[in-house]
């Protein structure tokens, strides 16, 4: 357990610790080849993605927009995958805001097990996800039938991520955050 909590540390430590020193067994662009069909699934998104998104207010009203990166990499030697968000903030606003997810394939449970940290905020958010030929659809433990977050639109080049809320239990969904993911055109670092 002491290692485990070592390597999700060390997996959840800052972007800039990652500069030239980190062994791709760590952080890579690829699947291994034995991974769970599932974790291949997800790395259609390994690299480097431009975002732009959009936050509604309950009735949908665009409450605030902007842009943002998003980077993929594959971890853990290619059986698990792991990205790091970073939204620039207007300097009136404070610090940038950056986050990362560990994503990890219970091949008993048949979900993802996903664990988000982030700077705007304390601790881990625990989410699980279910997947379909169409998309991947993540719930925030003990939340499932309040709010989901949907990955969809897989395209080489774009993808679409929407967070949703419920207001009745999970009959129907509105969205309260949109992104809209353009794969960077240069190559990664």
């Amino acid at each position: 357990m002491q290692k485990l909590a070592i390597i999700i540390g060390f997996l959840f430590a800052p972007v800039s610790v990652f500069a030239n020193d980190v062994p791709t067994e760590f952080l890579g662009r690829f699947v291994h080849e034995d991974a769970p069909e599932e974790v291949h699934y997800w790395g259609r998104l390994l690299g480097d993605w431009d975002i732009r998104w959009e936050a509604y207010d309950e009735h949908g009203g665009i409450v605030r927009d902007g842009k943002a990166s998003w980077h993929w990499y594959s971890t853990l030697g290619g059986f698990a995958i792991q990205d790091f968000y970073t939204h620039p903030m207007p300097p009136e606003r404070g610090r940038d805001r950056v986050g990362t997810n560990l994503r990890i394939f219970d091949t008993e449970q048949k979900k993802w097990l996903i664990r988000w940290s982030h700077n705007f905020g304390a601790g881990f958010e625990e989410f699980t996800a279910v997947q379909d030929d169409n998309q991947v659809i993540m719930y925030q433990d003990g939340a499932e039938a309040t709010s989901r977050i949907r990955f969809f639109n897989f395209q080489d080049n774009s993808f679409r991520q929407q967070e949703e809320k419920s207001d009745d239990g999970g009959k129907t969904w509105r969205p309260s955050f949109s992104a809209w993911a353009a794969r960077m055109s240069r190559k990664p670092e």
